[in-house]
C-alpha cells in the first residue's frame, strides 16, 4: 500500500467519524460507512505486512475487514458494549493503523 492509498484510507475514516458524530442522515453516510467496513481494517491490517499492492491484496484487506467486524460485532455481544463505542473502537484503531503506515520510513 502506497502512503497515498493510507491517506485516502485516513480520510474516509475521518468523514465517516465526523459523520457519525454529527449524527447526519444521509446517502453519503451510508456509503462512506459500507465503505469503510468493507475496506479499512483489513487494508489498515495488511499494510503492517508490506505486501506488493495487487488484486489478490484487495481481496485480503476485504475479508480481513468483514473478519474484523464480525470479531467486533461479536465481542459487542458477548460484552454487552454499546453500537457506539464499538464502532468508536475500529475507528480508532483503524486510524491508528493508517497513521503508522503513514510516518513509518520507507
Amino acid at each position: 500500500m502506497t502512503r497515498f492509498h493510507a491517506a485516502a484510507l485516513l480520510v474516509v475514516t475521518l468523514t465517516v467519524a465526523a459523520l457519525a458524530a454529527s449524527n447526519v442522515d444521509s446517502k453519503a453516510r451510508m456509503v462512506s460507512t459500507i465503505l469503510f467496513f468493507l475496506l479499512v481494517p483489513g487494508s489498515a491490517a495488511v499494510a503492517l505486512a508490506r505486501p506488493a499492492w495487487t488484486s489478490v491484496t484487495w481481496s485480503i484487506a476485504i475479508g480481513i475487514s468483514v473478519a474484523a467486524d464480525v470479531l467486533v460485532a461479536q465481542a459487542m455481544l458477548l460484552l454487552g458494549w454499546h453500537p457506539v463505542w464499538a464502532f468508536g473502537a475500529l475507528l480508532t484503531v483503524s486510524a491508528g493503523l493508517l497513521t503508522v503506515h503513514l510516518v513509518r520510513p520507507v
